[in-house]
């Protein structure tokens, strides 16, 4: 079941060309932003006052891989944690597509119906009054409409219950549950519920086996919730009665060891058992040979640990209240809900210069149904143009098969339009009847330039058995429990193929003809490249010159700076490029956004259709642009490109010259010197105070520190300045003499200029002197 939300106001997504053709092109492929909706996955369960219930669902949910938003919302009992609180979340996450996943075991259960309010696909709900158990207390659950909203709310159907029940979470007798329809400008998508869905199938099995101690005596009673509505009764009868078989099928025939049960049963704990009596557990348990019950419950809580075992009071049986969850087959069953709805299957081909797209929907009517053999080659075949990033043409692709059925032969004649272009080579020992997975490997050849892509089903894809099945079937000497099992398993390989990562299916492998090597381009690409150019738009003519610099930041990886102008425009980009070794191709990142191109003979390439045509050049029709750089020698490089409508007419042409600016060698070096002349000298004491000295005494001795502070041994003398009276000439002593009398020579140090030379200064002071004198010392230095 999936219903689809009509669209309020879907949100424009820009095409971000950034000029592409115009500015970014001179030295990077087009980056396109894919108009695609950004999905959000809203996964919805039921929700219980018991955290041991909702816990499980939680692990479960933040096990799903996906790359999307993934958000959790309860439809009750569960406040802050409510289908709007996810959607807001998701809404801030930026989404433009909520795919909604009820994690809910059939979806004929009346829940449905309000989570499709809540999500906005229905107006009105019924109003309903029916009892329940909730966490073993019998209540009254209605849904009434409230004003414009509708409200859940729940009355004890038992005496003194409802302080109990408040204390639990429970709304009370005077509370209600508001039903509010989420408030989001994104489109919603409601999948259908676990249903009778093989993922969850496995986990039926893995409950059973773990139960199962001697099988062939054993009969699995699979028992679910089931409800009173009669028009919804069949549906859960349908989907629970195909869980036990494919349960039983999956442990006889792809179990290791086998385990081939007795049979099975549907039970149901809710359902009119006037009308259908042979849906009640307790004589189903009692009747059937070696029971072994399974509940077929979300998560553990009242119905696991206590109402089956009630019902079953004295009956002998194995168990063990096991829900669905915890199991790893949940998150996986929420993975492929999402991407059955995520998955663009389509692929596009150009067909005499149209662009064609061709879908799965196109392949199932020419070849009447999607077989695992039609989706193998469709797959197969997206996943090879993806490898490419290139969009082949009719005419100039060959592919190879290995497998020799029609759903192959008639899926890859329809892409190439043509049988003429399709090798079917069996692996030797292999026949229509006798496959193996050496059958499932594909060869995508483009004519042109020899550049092969070959993509394989990964060993151990398909289950031990599957082709000796087959060939039971094919051979018409299998049994209708293996013909069962056969279809079954096929269904499970059709799904995994569309919806599983491709990288979980298939090994790809790329190899060109007489390509350039990463290394080998990285090599051309290094330095400084000045380039001038043209590009022509709408007639006009618009001239470009700049320089690009790619600076190597390992064999196959560089950082690189663009500096053009164009007109009057001047810019500078940067960014980064490396060689991505698991798609093959030549990786571009400038910004956020990353370009991939193919490698040529002597440069690379790309090609990218932009559906939405380029807006920062009011183009809205869809175009296909192209761009190249071709290595013409090592100094010179030429780079073209074009965006040409589905018409093919040529909306912009543009063309780039590049020349290597070769870096000049270093061939002078700076050179500095302080020169210390012969005669340098300095004196390091600032000051001297004699103090107080008597008419007629001598003052205690003082130190002048003088420095030859240059090259050459220096004489030097002294002199006396500022002199009051001539009372320093008179009195001052140094080493003992007086002033014109003294001299001294100071040797030089020439390891380092620095040499101190210590003078000894006193006062003899004379018989008429008297008061305060002052004066200055000046040394002289000379050479010697």
């Amino acid at each position: 079941m999936k219903e689809t939300k009509p669209k309020k106001s879907r949100k424009a997504l820009a095409v971000n060309i950034m000029l592409l053709i115009m500015i970014i092109s001179l030295i990077i492929p087009a980056v396109a932003v894919e108009n695609k909706e950004k999905y959000g996955i809203l996964v919805i369960a039921h929700g219980s006052p018991s955290e041991d219930w909702c816990a499980p669902v939680r692990d479960a949910v933040a096990e799903v891989d996906l790359p999307y938003p993934v958000e959790l919302g309860f439809l009750e009992f569960v406040p802050n944690e409510t289908i709007n609180d996810a959607a807001e979340r998701l809404d801030d996450a930026g989404v433009t597509e909520i795919i909604a996943v009820p994690l809910f075991i059939s979806s004929h259960s009346s829940h449905i119906q309000e989570i499709e309010y809540v999500v906005g696909l229905r107006d009105t709900l019924p109003m309903t009054a029916e009892d329940v158990v909730v966490e073993g207390v019998k209540m009254e659950r209605t849904v009434a409409q409230k004003g414009n909203l509708y409200a859940i709310s729940y009355v004890s159907l038992e005496a003194d219950t409802d302080d109990s029940m408040q204390a639990n979470g429970h709304p009370g007798d005077e509370e209600e549950e508001e039903l509010v329809p989420i408030d989001t400008d994104a489109d919603i998508i409601l999948t259908g519920a676990m249903d009778d869905h093989w993922l969850v199938a496995g986990i039926v099995a893995d409950r059973t086996a773990d139960l199962s101690e001697n099988p062939e005596d054993e009969t699995l009673v699979l028992v679910a919730h089931g409800t009173d509505e009669e028009n919804n009764f069949a549906g859960w009868v349908n989907s629970t009665s195909s869980l036990a078989n494919q349960a039983r099928l999956k442990l006889t025939y792809w179990s290791d060891p086998a385990i081939g049960l007795a049979g099975t049963q549907a039970a149901f704990i809710h359902h009119n058992e006037t009308l259908h009596p042979e849906f009640t557990l307790r004589p189903i348990v009692d009747n059937a040979e070696g029971p072994v019950v399974v509940p077929l419950m979300v998560s553990e809580g009242y119905f696991t640990d206590s109402k089956i075992p009630g019902l079953l009071d004295n009956l002998t049986y194995a168990y063990d209240s096991s829900a669905l969850t915890p199991h790893p087959n949940v998150a996986e069953w929420i993975e492929m809900s999402a991407a059955k709805e995520s998955t663009d299957l389509a692929l596009q081909i150009y067909d005499e210069g149209e662009l064609l797209d061709i879908t799965l929907d196109d392949l199932a009517e020419a070849h009447g149904h999607v077989c695992p053999c039609v989706a193998s080659a469709f797959k197969a075949s997206l996943t090879a143009f993806e490898a490419w990033d290139k969009i082949p043409e009719r005419g100039n692709l060959e592919i190879v098969s290995a497998h020799p059925s029609d759903g192959h032969n008639e899926t890859f004649e329809y892409i190439l339009d043509s049988s003429e272009y399709l090798t079917v080579n069996l692996p030797e020992g292999t026949d229509i009847l006798n496959l193996t997975e050496d059958n499932y490997c594909y060869s995508f050849v483009e004519i042109s330039t020899g550049d092969m892509v070959v993509v394989s089903v990964k060993d151990g894809f398909f289950p031990d058995g599957f082709f000796e099945m087959r060939e039971k079937c094919k051979t018409k000497v299998a049994t209708p429990d293996e013909k069962s099992a056969f279809k079954l398993m096929k269904g499970e390989i059709k799904e995994k193929i569309l919806y599983l990562p491709a990288e979980e299916v298939f090994e790809v492998e790329y190899t060109g003809s007489g390509m350039i090597s990463p290394e080998e381009l990285f090599e051309s690409l290094d330095g400084e490249w000045a380039f001038k150019g043209s590009m022509v738009i709408d007639n006009e003519t618009i001239l470009i010159n700049g320089t690009r610099t790619f600076t190597s930041t390992g064999p196959t990886s560089a950082d690189f700076v663009v500096e053009y102008a164009m007109g009057s425009v001047k810019e500078i980009e940067t960014g980064s490029a490396w060689w991505d070794s698991e798609r093959k191709q030549l990786a571009f990142k400038e910004g956020h956004e990353i370009g991939y191109s193919n490698l040529t003979i002597n440069g690379y390439e790309s090609r990218t259709v932009l559906e939405d045509g380029i807006p920062d050049l009011n183009i809205s029709e869809a175009v296909v642009s192209e761009e190249s750089l071709t290595i013409l020698d090592d100094a010179t490089q030429s780079m073209e490109w074009n965006a040409v409508n589905m018409n093919g007419e040529t909306l912009i042409l543009g063309s780039l010259e590049m020349t290597f600016n070769p870096v000049a060698p270093e061939t002078a070096t700076t050179l500095t010197a302080e020169i210390i002349p012969a005669i340098s000298m300095t004196v390091t004491t600032t000051g001297v105070d004699f103090g107080k000295v008597g008419t007629g005494m001598t003052s205690g001795n003082q130190v002048i520190t003088v420095v030859n502070t240059g090259a050459s041994t220096a004489k030097f003398s002294a002199m006396i300045l500022d002199d009051s009276n001539g009372f320093y000439n008179k009195s001052l002593r140094l080493n003992g003499l007086n002033i014109g009398g003294f001299s001294g020579v100071v040797p030089a140090d020439t390891s380092d200029f620095w040499y101190e030379f210590e003078v000894v200064t006193n006062l003899v002071v004379p018989d008429w002197a008297g008061g305060t004198y002052d004066g200055t010392i000046f040394f002289v230095a000379q050479s010697e």
